[in-house]
């Protein structure tokens, strides 16, 4: 009805509207004409914007050059155009995270780009998902298992930290918060006085800590290796150039010396 307006009309007694100003129509005049440019505009807006999430904010890191830089080398990436495995958005992400010792929570640098891109667009889709089917438990509950369990997925694909002991509990808080969603899942299929979602629960929050915790014990200490990177640079016409895109975004490379 968003594209193709009135020759997909509502049925009268279920047309929506807004609730503040009941004259407004859903999905009729301007507000068709809104979501449509929404439609269009967010999704550019989530891409723009995972350069600067995975560097956890920080502008220094990602210079206008690597902005527009990345996004190309992403797009020809994906369209099997470039073999080039160099990408300024995800070495950025990993310079970001090894410029400061952190110990045992210092991340992995090579799958910091996946986790923190993993966790953006789950942060945006889990509000919208609880927002916008409250009405409708079922396939709310169903659908942020789904982002849960892909959550999970790459929690344990990609590391999130070097430590080894972390990760483990990581891991295991990962696999809890999938075992309190999927006790939602019951909750809305069984009956509302079951008491079966609860026993699950109550079992998934005493088996799962221990077990993982017993994975993390028997993890070997050992000296956790740090790894510091640093972005390449970016080609310039002249020495001042390469000074003003590379300066903070990544390592200096000029005349043999490295910053």
């Amino acid at each position: 009805h968003i594209f193709f307006g009135d020759n997909v009309p509502l049925p009268e007694e279920e047309a929506p509207f807004l609730q503040s100003v009941p004259a407004v129509k859903c999905f009729t005049g301007s507000h068709r004409r809104l979501c449509i440019a929404l439609f269009l505009l967010v999704p550019c807006y989530l891409i723009a914007l995972i350069p600067y999430a995975v560097v956890e904010g920080d502008s220094n890191y990602v210079s206008v050059a690597k902005l527009w830089g990345g996004l190309s080398q992403t797009i020809r990436k994906f369209m099997f155009m470039s073999n080039v495995s160099e990408n300024y958005w995800i070495e950025s992400a990993m310079r970001k995270a090894t410029v400061v010792n952190l110990g045992f929570v210092h991340p992995h640098p090579d799958n910091i780009f996946v986790t923190r891109v993993v966790e953006l667009f789950a942060k945006a889709a889990l509000p919208v998902i609880v927002i916008e089917t409250t009405s409708y438990a079922r396939l709310q509950m169903y659908m942020v298992t789904v982002v849960g369990f892909i959550m999970l997925v790459v929690t344990f694909a990609c590391p999130p930290k070097v430590d080894r002991k972390l990760c483990r509990i990581e891991q295991g808080l990962r696999v809890f918060t999938f075992c309190t969603m999927c006790c939602g899942c019951l909750t809305v299929e069984l009956e509302k006085d079951s008491v079966v979602p609860l026993i699950v629960l109550g079992v998934s929050a005493v088996i799962v800590p221990l077990f993982f915790l017993a994975l993390a014990v028997r993890e070997p200490v050992s000296p956790v290796n740090v790894q510091q990177c640093s972005t390449s640079s970016i080609p310039a016409k002249s020495a001042s150039e390469a000074v003003i895109i590379d300066g903070a975004q990544g390592s200096l490379r000029f005349k043999g010396v490295s910053n």
